[in-house]
């Protein structure tokens, strides 16, 4: 009976423990509800300080993947939110993802398995990050072509003179 007892307390411990984790209990720190639709920087903190953190950066240099700074001056939206989607896929079928595998020494990025509202999130906390969200125009080269480097929306100055004209 002792036994028993213990097994089901250890049961539910762990249950507990793993319903923690995936609400964004394991750093103490609970993700903020976000309004829905709407991109929410400071879920986005907490999304990527949990899931992002072990491999990427922003604005300090590259890790296991590559520093996030800028990307959305890289890459058009629609890209980003693909790859965050499917990112192993995208590395085998997509030009640019294929590209960003052979430069990261083949080391895929794990599927992250986010929701569309937390893909929004942590794309609202990266930009914020680099100092605003530049984002690529679409009239910009498709993904595939040329532009792996920041282009010049990426600089967030100059982005800034552009438009108070």
């Amino acid at each position: 009976m002792c036994c028993r007892f213990l097994s089901v307390a250890m049961g539910f411990l762990c249950l507990t423990a793993l319903l923690a984790c995936q609400a964004g209990g394991d750093s103490g720190t609970a993700a903020p509800a976000s309004v829905p639709g709407r991109p929410d920087v400071d879920a986005g903190k907490v999304t990527f300080e949990r899931i992002c953190m072990a491999c990427h950066t922003v604005g300090q240099g590259d890790r296991i993947g590559p520093d996030l700074k800028a990307v959305s001056g890289r890459r058009e939206r629609d890209w980003l939110r693909r790859w965050l989607r499917d990112p192993i896929g995208m590395g085998q079928s997509d030009a640019t993802g294929r590209k960003l595998m052979i430069e990261w020494k083949n080391v895929p990025m794990p599927n992250p398995n986010l929701t569309d509202q937390q893909i929004e999130d942590v794309l609202a906390y990266i930009d914020a990050m680099s100092g605003g969200a530049a984002t690529l125009p679409a009239s910009q080269p498709a993904p595939g072509e040329a532009a792996l480097k920041p282009t010049a929306a990426a600089d967030p100055e100059a982005t800034r003179k552009a438009t108070s004209r």
